[in-house]
């Protein structure tokens, strides 16, 4: 994602604490750093930022229908697409107060079981709310170091109607959840 579209939050508590990020060309990322609390449960959360985008007999093109038009491009269709990304990282065991909190964006993953205590074989319940509703929508699971490739994931699910999915954790480590929605405008 372009660093300009990508909001990025270490969470303790009640405090938010934004993580600046730099794109990263050798690793193909985008980077920042934060400082973890002592104690206590942390997580950071990741969005990217509302876009409009259309899609046009030229290809899909980034703007809306109003300011295409006037640039002479034919519209067939526009929308928004959102993504939420959440790396939580579990400093003590004392977790659950946190990671199913609500945080409030557009798009978002709830945790629904409580990541400090998951053990590999162990399933790990997720929901998927759009502006605070559940959704159907697309949940892609992966690890540090499973691929290279931009997209890749070990997993991938689709919710239910009521915004729910859960999948099977194989190995200790660094863990993403990540999703995407595009409405049609």
């Amino acid at each position: 994602e372009p660093v300009e579209t990508v909001v990025v939050e270490l969470i303790q508590g009640n405090a938010k604490e934004p993580v600046k990020l730099a794109e990263d060309a050798k690793v193909k990322a985008l980077v920042g750093k934060a400082a973890l609390p002592a104690d206590g449960p942390a997580m950071i959360v990741g969005h990217r930022l509302p876009q409009t985008w259309s899609d046009t007999t030229e290809g899909v093109l980034e703007g809306g229908r109003k300011d295409l038009e006037a640039k002479g491009k034919k519209v067939l269709m526009g929308m928004i697409p959102r993504s939420s990304e959440e790396l939580l990282l579990c400093v003590d065991s004392d977790f659950d107060y946190l990671f199913k909190k609500v945080l409030g964006p557009d798009l978002e993953i709830v945790l629904l079981t409580n990541p400090a205590e998951i053990k590999a074989g162990d399933d790990i319940k997720a929901e998927v709310l759009l502006n605070g509703k559940p959704v159907k929508a697309p949940l892609g699971l992966t690890y540090d170091g499973y691929s290279a490739e931009q997209d890749a994931y070990m997993a991938k699910a689709e919710t239910g109607a009521d915004g729910m999915a859960s999948f099977k954790v194989t190995k200790p480590g660094l863990w993403m959840l990540r999703t995407e929605v595009t409405e049609k405008l």
